[in-house]
């Protein structure tokens, strides 16, 4: 689903500027998706173990952000995109979360409650009466 951010600060990428930045989640490859991840842990790199989960991982948001503005504006480049400043960061990280929450909600809509609620499994081997 293709939308927009409007920039609060425009942007000037390849000498044109932007004003406003179209984005679409679903165009996000397993390649974008392993680079935004990728981006992210070297960007939170402390020395220590990184046990962030990636729906409270703001870098991570941050990137995959990025790669769906990316993966509908191909002369857009990762650079250019760190170059953007202010609330408009938070823009971004907005785009990233919600494609992290829609995909965990709607994996949550698509499992069946009963399947949850069923209680205790079948064993799977028969049980030999004696």
């Amino acid at each position: 689903m293709r939308e927009s951010i409007h920039l609060s600060k425009p942007i000037d990428i390849n000498g044109k500027q932007y004003k406003e930045l179209s984005y679409d989640w679903d165009e996000i490859t397993p390649g974008m998706f392993n680079r935004a991840s990728a981006l992210a842990t070297s960007s939170n790199r402390t020395g220590d173990a990184n046990m962030s989960v990636m729906e409270l991982d703001s870098a991570l948001h941050m990137y995959l952000g990025m790669m769906a503005i990316i993966a509908i504006n191909p002369e857009i480049d990762i650079q250019d995109l760190q170059r953007i400043k202010g609330t408009d960061i938070i823009k971004i990280v907005v785009i990233g979360r919600s494609f992290i929450t829609r995909s965990v909600e709607g994996n949550l809509e698509e499992s069946s409650l009963d399947e949850l609620s069923d209680g205790t499994p079948e064993p799977s081997t028969p049980v030999s009466k004696k």
